[in-house]
C-alpha cells in the first residue's frame, strides 16, 4: 500500500478576538494531508502531529525546505500565470520560488510543459527587479534632496552672519 503525505500551512481561526477591530484572530498551523494510492475517498487532512512528522520525515523536510526557500524568493502562489496544479507540480520537483522557476533549464521547462509560463515569469521578474532599482534610486534621490536643502540652509545662515 502506497501512502502519500503533503505538509502545508493553513490559517486557523483561534478563540481570541482582536480588541481594536473586534475581528477573530487567526494563526498559521502546519497541516498534513495523507492519501492512499488509487483511493480518492479516504483522505486524512489534519494538523500535523509529531507522529506524522516522524512517519513522513522526507515529506516534512520538503515542507521545511519550501518554507525556507520562499523566505528568500517570491512564492509561486503570487504569480497569477501558474495554476494550482502547475504550482504543485513545480513544488514536487523541488521548485518553490519564482526565481527558481525562471532559472530552470529549457529542457526541464519543456518536460513540465510550462514554456509560456516561464516566459511570462521571466518578464515579471525582470520588471520587478527594475522596479526595485527604481525604488532604491528614488530613496537615494530623496536623501540627496534633503542633504542639499540642509546644506543650502547652512550656507544661507553663514551668508547672513557675514
Amino acid at each position: 500500500m502506497n501512502v502519500f503525505a503533503k505538509f502545508y500551512d493553513r490559517m486557523v481561526k483561534t478563540d481570541q478576538i482582536n480588541q481594536k477591530t473586534g475581528l477573530p484572530i487567526f494563526k498559521e498551523v502546519c497541516f498534513v494531508e495523507v492519501r492512499i494510492k488509487n483511493n480518492s475517498t479516504d483522505v486524512v487532512d489534519q494538523p500535523a502531529t509529531q507522529e506524522n512528522i516522524r512517519r513522513f520525515a522526507p515529506q516534512y523536510q520538503l515542507y521545511l525546505q519550501s518554507k525556507e526557500k520562499e523566505k528568500k524568493g517570491t512564492s509561486l502562489s503570487l504569480f497569477a500565470f501558474l495554476t494550482i496544479e502547475e504550482q504543485e507540480t513545480l513544488k514536487s520537483h523541488g521548485i518553490f520560488t519564482l526565481e527558481e522557476f525562471v532559472a530552470l533549464p529549457k529542457d526541464k521547462v519543456q518536460s513540465l510543459n510550462l514554456i509560456e509560463e516561464q516566459k511570462k515569469a521571466k518578464s515579471f521578474v525582470k520588471s520587478h527587479k527594475n522596479q526595485a532599482v527604481i525604488n532604491e534610486l528614488r530613496k537615494e534621490n530623496e536623501a540627496l534632496k534633503a542633504k542639499i536643502a540642509s546644506l543650502e540652509a547652512l550656507l544661507s545662515d553663514q551668508k547672513e552672519d557675514a
